[in-house]
C-alpha cells in the first residue's frame, strides 16, 4: 500500500511539473494557428490511452477539449468568419458592380479576364470604389464596409488602364472634362470631375427640372469668375474634340474633301475659359441626365419584368473579318479580305420562379443570347428587321405567352432611329401578334450594353477555331466554327434575300418622323396599329399610353394603313 501510495505521489509531481511546462509553452503562442496546432497535440487518443485527460483539462476549456479530441490530423484549419455576408447582399453589390451606371463592358474580343480558369468579359468601372461604395450605401438598405464591398466586387469588373484605353467615349463628357480639367488646375474650381460639378450647380442632380434647366432655385447657377483679375487674365489653354474637314489626295492624285475627328489645343486666358465651360454647362447637364435616366429606365424594367413582356438589348457589333488558317503574304493585305456582319444581343425574360416580394436575389431575369450573322454589309433598317425577324421567333415560340416587348439599342440614324425603322416595328408589332411594344434609345455615346459583350465573345470564338486549323470565308463557315465552341449563343444566318423581303415591306415613300434627333423612346400598342407615341425620355409610369411626363409636340404620328401584310414570321 505504502509502495502505491509513493508511485501516486510520484505520478502527480510529475504531472504538475508537465503541467507547468506545458502552460508556459502555451503562453508563448501568439498566434491563432499556433493555438490551435498546440492544442491538437496536447487532447486527443493519446492521452487517453495513457490516462493524462485530466491535465489537458486544467489547460484547455472542455468546449476545446471536446472539439479537439476526435481529430487526428495535425493540419491547420482555417476557421470561418462567424460574420460572413449574406448571399442576398453578395448577390446586391454584384448587381450593383454590373449595371451600366456603375461599369461598362469591354466591347473586344480580347478583353477577357480569367480566374480559377472562368473566362469572362471585362466591365470597366466608370468611377473610384468609394464614389461607388457611397452610391450603394444611398441606393440600397444594405450596411456594409468599404472593405467588404470591394472584397465582393465581382473579378471580372477591373479598373481601367491605359494599356486598355477607351475608344468609345462620349464627345460631351470629354469635352467638358478637359475644361473642368483646366478649371480645377487653375484653382478655379474645387470638383476633379465633371460630374461632381453637376451637385454643386444643380439643386438635385436626379430631378430632371435640375438638369434641364428649369428649376427656379438653381437654374441661374453657374461656375464664378468671381476672381481676382490677375488670375482671369492668365494666358492658359484647353483641349476639345473636334471634327473638321480635311484635303486629301488620293491615288490617282485627286484632291478630296475627308472629315476627320482630331483632339486640338486652344489658346484663351481663364476667364475665357469660365465662359466657355458656362456656355457648354447647359447642355452638359441635360446631356448627363438623359444618359442616367434612360440606363434607370432599362434597368428598372428588367428587375419588374412581368410573365407577358420581354427586354431585347441589340447592338450591331463591329464586322468580322475573314480569315485563313494559313494565308500567303498578298492575300493578307489589300481588297482581300471579306467581312461579316454581326448582329448581337440578349433577350431578357421573367424567371418563372420569381415571386412578388421576393429577394433581390431571386428577381434576376432569365438571359437569351443571340447573334445573327450575314454576309450582306448593309446595316439599315431594312437590315435591321431581317436579323431581327429569327430573335422574334426564338422568343415567341421558346416564351409564347409574351406579347409585350421592350427593346434597347443606341441611336445612330443609319440603323435604327429612322422613320424606315419606326414603320417596320409597327408593321412587325402587328403581324407578331404584339399588344404593346416599346423601343428605348440610349443617349448618344452612352450605348454600351450586353449586347457588344456578346460579340467580343463570339469574334474572340471565331479566332480561337482559326488557331486550331480552320477556315473562315464566309458567314456559313462562321456558323460552322462557333456554334458548337459557343453553346451558350442561339447562332442565325440571314442572307441577302431575307433582307430584300423586309425592302418590299417599305412603302415607297414615308414621311420623316418630326423630332427624330430628340426621341429616346417609341411607344406602340395595337389600340392604334398605324400609330406610333413619341417622347424626349423613356417613361415608366404612362407604358404606351398618352405619356403626361415626356412626350413631344406631336406626341403621336400616324403611317400610312398597308391593306396586306408580309407573312414573314
Amino acid at each position: 500500500m505504502k509502495k502505491r501510495h509513493t508511485e501516486i505521489r510520484k505520478r502527480l509531481l510529475f504531472g504538475e511539473v508537465l503541467v507547468s511546462q506545458l502552460k508556459h509553452r502555451l503562453s508563448r503562442c501568439k498566434s491563432a494557428r499556433d493555438k490551435q496546432l498546440f492544442s491538437r497535440v496536447v487532447v486527443g487518443n493519446l492521452l487517453k490511452k495513457y490516462r493524462l485527460l485530466k491535465l489537458s483539462s486544467s489547460l484547455l476549456s472542455p468546449h476545446s477539449n471536446r472539439q479537439q479530441m476526435s481529430i487526428s490530423s495535425l493540419n491547420y484549419h482555417r476557421k470561418k468568419k462567424c460574420n460572413a455576408l449574406q448571399d442576398e447582399l453578395k448577390t446586391a453589390v454584384q448587381s450593383f458592380f454590373e449595371e451600366d451606371a456603375n461599369s461598362c463592358i469591354a466591347p473586344g474580343k480580347d478583353d477577357t479576364i480569367t480566374y480559377k480558369k472562368v473566362k469572362t468579359q471585362k466591365r470597366y468601372l466608370v468611377n473610384s470604389l468609394q464614389i461607388l461604395h457611397s452610391k450603394f450605401l444611398q441606393s440600397h438598405n444594405f450596411r456594409i464596409s468599404y472593405s467588404s464591398f470591394c472584397r465582393l466586387k465581382p473579378f471580372w469588373v477591373v479598373h481601367p488602364k491605359a494599356t486598355a484605353r477607351n475608344t468609345c467615349m462620349c464627345i460631351k463628357h470629354a469635352n467638358f472634362q478637359f475644361l473642368v480639367d483646366k478649371l480645377h488646375q487653375q484653382k478655379v474650381l474645387a470638383q476633379k470631375q465633371a460630374g461632381d460639378l453637376c451637385k454643386v450647380v444643380c439643386c438635385d442632380p436626379d430631378r430632371k427640372e435640375c438638369m434641364f434647366n428649369e428649376c427656379s432655385r438653381c437654374q441661374m447657377n453657374k461656375i464664378s469668375d468671381d476672381f481676382d483679375s490677375e488670375l482671369l487674365e492668365k494666358e492658359t489653354f484647353f483641349y476639345q474634340w473636334v471634327t473638321v474637314k480635311e484635303n486629301r489626295t488620293d491615288k490617282n492624285n485627286k484632291l478630296i474633301s475627308v472629315k476627320v475627328t482630331k483632339k486640338v489645343s486652344t489658346a484663351c486666358t481663364v476667364k475665357e475659359l469660365i465662359c466657355k465651360a458656362n456656355s457648354q454647362l447647359s447642355a452638359f447637364l441635360r446631356h448627363v441626365y438623359i444618359a442616367h435616366h434612360q440606363i434607370r429606365h432599362i434597368t428598372e424594367v428588367k428587375r419588374t419584368l412581368r410573365s407577358n413582356e420581354a427586354v431585347i438589348v441589340l447592338d450591331f457589333s463591329e464586322n468580322y473579318e475573314c480569315k485563313l488558317n494559313a494565308e500567303v503574304q498578298s492575300a493578307h493585305f489589300g481588297a482581300s479580305k471579306k467581312q461579316i456582319s454581326l448582329h448581337t444581343g440578349v433577350v431578357y425574360t421573367r424567371n418563372p420562379d420569381t415571386k412578388p416580394g421576393m429577394a433581390c436575389a431571386a428577381l434576376q431575369p432569365i438571359c437569351t443570347s443571340f447573334c445573327t450573322v450575314s454576309d450582306s454589309y448593309r446595316h439599315d433598317a431594312s437590315a435591321v428587321w431581317a436579323h431581327l425577324q429569327p430573335v422574334l421567333k426564338l422568343t415567341t415560340d421558346k416564351f409564347p405567352e409574351i406579347d409585350t416587348i421592350h427593346y434597347q439599342s443606341d441611336g445612330p440614324t443609319t440603323q435604327y432611329r429612322n422613320r424606315a425603322s419606326f414603320y417596320l416595328m409597327t408593321h412587325f408589332a402587328n403581324s407578331c401578334g404584339m399588344k404593346e411594344v416599346t423601343w428605348n434609345f440610349s443617349q448618344s455615346g452612352h450605348g454600351k450594353s450586353s449586347a457588344d459583350g456578346i460579340g467580343g465573345s463570339v469574334k474572340r470564338t471565331a479566332d480561337n477555331g482559326v488557331a486550331h486549323g480552320a477556315d473562315i470565308v464566309n458567314a456559313q463557315s462562321f456558323l460552322e466554327t462557333v456554334r458548337y465552341a459557343s453553346p451558350k449563343v442561339n447562332f442565325f444566318e440571314v442572307l441577302l434575300s431575307d433582307i430584300e423581303v423586309i425592302d418590299a415591306v417599305l412603302p415607297l415613300k414615308i414621311k420623316p418622323v418630326p423630332n427624330t434627333m430628340q426621341l429616346h423612346q417609341l411607344t406602340w400598342s395595337n389600340m392604334q396599329a398605324s400609330s406610333i407615341g413619341l417622347r424626349y425620355l423613356s417613361c415608366s409610369t404612362c407604358s404606351t399610353s398618352a405619356c403626361s411626363h415626356y412626350a413631344l409636340k406631336p406626341n403621336i404620328w400616324n403611317f400610312p394603313i398597308r391593306s396586306s401584310t408580309s407573312g414573314i414570321l
